[in-house]
């Protein structure tokens, strides 16, 4: 795991900085292709071109900044990867190994108190019937489409006590259109995906079969014949594309690099380290508010717990860690090896 981890680390270092020297590389080229037709650059020369592909490039970031900082297309961007996600209305691995254990255990318990001391428990045995579906669906077509109908037709029945049922507001145009533009932005990368790999082999050949063909030849406007170009595909392209998907098999099924290619880009992630939106939104307001009040009631018992005191200052201090700050991903780990540990329980004699 070392090695391939750290061949992983090499690899995402090069995919990182392939987005910014594609773009200069590309501009470039394209700044020594046209300088010569630019009023005041073709004088230039070599200084012309590079003026030139200067210009591109920082155009190209202004479209940039302006999807990012003006458009905000990354929301809907998000959005539409989100909802043709499987497992963004199906339980994936990690949810079975650890949101499920959590809710049987936190939901029984609670059903079993309630029922012990003559309370209402029907709330708690709806959502553990909930609870049972939704664990037991899986990422199949009919399942999917199954999930969001059953989780309305739940919150319907259980919304939160002394609220109104929340009113879906109408989508704006602008909205509307941000997300389809993602939409079909999502659909062409598929194709790409899909087909990527056979179109590079195509053009591969047709390309070298053209050469083979031409080869000390001058041409002018000729064309390559339909059977030449039949053997360019058969013998350059079908090979190559063979070859490639072997080469992608081994990549996934042998070697397995998926693995440390994952670790290393989650420990890249500033977020696993530093709460993300949503848990300083939701998560965090939320645990300060539980917290908080079984300190009270502990409080109002006259039961001493500093447990509690520790993990509501632990909560505050990693709330105000700002992921924008680098030195905070480093104070987030040694908060948390100060910490100790979570989970202590008794070794259980053998």
């Amino acid at each position: 795991m070392p090695k391939t981890k750290w061949i992983m680390k090499q690899y995402w270092r090069v995919g990182t900085i392939r987005a910014i020297t594609s773009l200069a590389f590309g501009m470039f080229v394209l700044g020594r292709l046209y300088y010569v037709y630019v009023p005041g650059l073709s004088e230039m020369g070599l200084l012309g071109a590079l003026v030139l592909g200067s210009i591109l490039v920082l155009f190209f970031m202004g479209l940039g900044w302006a999807y990012d900082v003006r458009g905000r297309m990354w929301s809907q961007q998000a959005q539409a990867a989100e909802e043709r996600s499987a497992y963004a209305y199906v339980s994936d691995y990690k949810t079975y190994a650890i949101d499920y254990p959590v809710f049987y255990a936190v939901l029984q318990t609670m059903r079993d108190i309630l029922g012990k001391v003559n309370l209402e428990t029907e709330p708690i045995v709806d959502s553990l019937r909930y609870l049972e579906k939704y664990f037991g669906r899986s990422a199949n077509r009919q399942d999917i489409f199954e999930a969001m109908p059953a989780a309305k037709e739940f919150i319907k029945a259980h919304h939160f006590a002394d609220l109104p049922e929340r009113t879906q507001k109408k989508v704006g145009l602008w909205a509307r259109a941000k997300l389809a533009f993602q939409v079909q932005m999502l659909r062409l990368t598929w194709v790409q995906s899909l087909t990527g790999l056979l179109q590079d082999a195509l053009i591969f050949g047709a390309m070298y079969v053209t050469l083979f063909y031409f080869e000390g030849v001058d041409v002018v406007g000729g064309v390559v014949p339909i059977e030449y170009l039949a053997q360019g595909i058969l013998f350059i392209s079908l090979p190559l594309f063979i070859l490639l998907a072997a080469l992608g098999w081994v990549y996934d099924k042998k070697l397995q690099v998926w693995s440390p290619d994952l670790m290393v880009k989650i420990e890249r992630d500033p977020f696993t380290y530093i709460a993300e939106p949503r848990l300083h939104n939701m998560v965090l307001p939320l645990f300060n508010a539980i917290l908080g009040t079984l300190r009270d009631i502990l409080t109002a018992a006259g039961i001493e717990d500093d447990g509690i005191n520790r993990i509501l200052r632990y909560v505050g201090d990693y709330s105000n860690l700002d992921v924008s700050r680098d030195e905070d991903m480093g104070k987030a780990r040694n908060l948390r090896a100060s910490f100790g540990e979570v989970f202590r329980y008794p070794k259980e004699s053998v």
